[in-house]
This record gives C-alpha cells, structure tokens and sequence, in this order.
C-alpha cells in the first residue's frame, strides 16, 4: 500500500524542525560555554583583524609576484654565477687582508712609514712653531687643528642632538621655529667658552690670554639671550624689572669669567679659575633658559 502523500510531507516537516531545534540547541550550549570577549567581537577587532588579514594577503601577493619575476627572467645560470662570484670575492679580500697584515713592520721597527719626516718634524721644531709645551697638543691643536676642530664638532653636534630630542620628547609641547637652534646656540656658546680657555697653545689668540673663539662664542649666547629677551618683553611676559636682575646677573657673569680668565693665565690657579669660570657661564645659561621660557609664552 502506497504511503500517502500529505503524510509523506508531514514526516519530512517533522524531521527538519527536530533537527533545527537540536543544532539550536546546540549553538546555544556553545554559546553559553564561550567567554563574553569570545562571543563578542567589537568593531575595533573586526577591523583590526581585516586589517591583518588584508596586509597578509598583500605581502602574500607581493612575495607570489616576486617569485614569479625571478622564475621568469633570472635562470639558473645567473645565479649559480652570482653566488661564485660572491665566493670569489669574498675569499680575494680575506687573502688580500692577510697578506698585507703579514707584510706589516714589526712594532718599534726604524723601517716603520711612520718613522719618516713628519714626526722628526714635531718632534724637533714642535715647540717653536706651535709655542705648546706638550707635543700631542701642538700637534693637534695646530698641525692638525682642522682636522681636531671638524672631529670635536661633529662629536658635540651629536651630542647636542640627542640632548635637544631627548629634552623635546620629554616635554612634547610645540616650541616656535629656530627655538632649538637658538637653545643650541646659547648651550654650545657657553661650554666653548671653558673649552677654549682649556687649550695650551697660542693659536687664535685675541689679545694675550683670550682666544677669537672664546669671544666668538660668547657673542653668539648674548645674541640669542638679546633675541629672546626683546621677544619677552615685546609680548608682555617680563617686566622691565625682572629683565633688568637677570641682565644685571649676565653682566656679573661675563665679568667674573673674564676676570678668572685673567686668573688662569696671571695667577696660577687653575682648579679654582676654571670652577669660577664655570659656575659664571652656568648662571648666564640659566638666565638664558628663564628668558626662553617667557619668550616661549608670547
């Protein structure tokens, strides 16, 4: 006997609403078995991780097509040459290397290139030439005073660099153009000064005891506390008053450095000339750096 139709229908309606119920059944105890971060996912990671997935299609893509590029026009042959001509090379520079390290003199040998004219040179006419007591100073200082002067300002330039990144990450504020080099000027102005009194030669001399460099240098510091003091008291941010203590202050500074300049080279004193010396352009930087500071707030 032939199965109705309309039952038929009814056993296979039957069937799927049993089997929707049991996957639901299924995907609500998984569901309630995930944690609240598995079983949201915000918009911030749906899109970080299509971002992810997007990048990672594109590199894939990229590395397919250089792939195909080096299979295409780069044979076999080219590079097996490559990679010979890489070993040949490097193997030609290490004997080169070691061939010429074994033909070095001996340490001390007369037959030494560096035992020639040159030095006889410093040795012997060093110290009237240079007027230095101390031949490695001569020598630096004034045979080789160029080559010395580039070599201290790309050491101090770096220096200053990270000093000035350093100091401008950590305070992260927007400063008006040419205020650091302004800052760089007025710091390196004032270390210059102690720097150039330290020298034991008669080169760039001034007058008897002060050199061009040290007035250079202390030119370019005034120079830039004038700047930032008229832009100060243009934008009302310091009083004619207090303008005039912290130039008062400079005013005493640049004296007391110039007086223990003259101590260095008349009295003899150098630990505490230099000290004094030092303290002085210490306080002229100080009130550098209180009159950037009102500048700044113009």
């Amino acid at each position: 006997m032939a199965t109705p139709e309309w039952f038929s229908r009814l056993k296979r309606r039957t069937a799927e609403i049993i089997d929707f119920e049991n996957d639901a059944l299924e995907r609500d105890m998984v569901r309630s078995q995930e944690t609240p971060s598995e079983a949201q996912e915000t918009e911030e990671d749906v899109a970080r991780r299509l971002r992810v997935e997007r990048e990672r299609q594109e590199e894939e893509e990229i590395a397919a097509r250089l792939r195909e590029w080096n299979s295409r026009n780069v044979s076999k042959v080219s590079r097996g040459v490559y990679c010979v001509l890489c070993v040949l090379i490097c193997v030609t520079m290490i004997a080169l290397l070691m061939f010429t390290v074994t033909n070095l003199p001996s340490f001390g040998s007369p037959d030494h290139p560096i035992n020639n004219e040159v030095s006889a040179r410093y040795i012997e006419k060093g110290l009237q030439e240079t007027g230095a007591v101390n031949i490695v100073t001569g020598m630096i200082l004034d045979y080789r005073a160029f080559d010395t002067l580039g070599e201290s300002t790309v050491l101090f330039t770096a220096a200053m660099v990270v000093l000035f990144m350093v100091v401008l990450l950590a305070q992260r504020k927007k400063h008006p153009d040419g205020d650091t080099m302004a800052l760089f000027l007025l710091l390196y102005g004032c270390v210059q000064v102690v720097l150039e009194s330290l020298r034991n030669d008669s080169h760039m001399l001034l007058i008897h005891f002060v050199r061009v460099n040290q007035v250079g240098a202390l030119v370019l510091a005034v120079a830039v506390i004038i700047r930032w003091t008229v832009t100060a008291v243009r934008g009302k941010t310091c009083t004619g008053k207090k303008a005039g203590l912290l130039w008062a202050l400079i005013i005493i500074s640049i004296g007391l450095g110039i007086g223990m300049e003259f101590a260095v080279d008349r009295l003899g004193e150098p630990l505490l000339s230099y000290g004094m010396m030092a303290l002085a352009l210490v306080l002229i930087a100080w009130c550098g750096l209180r009159f950037r500071r009102m500048a700044n707030k113009v």
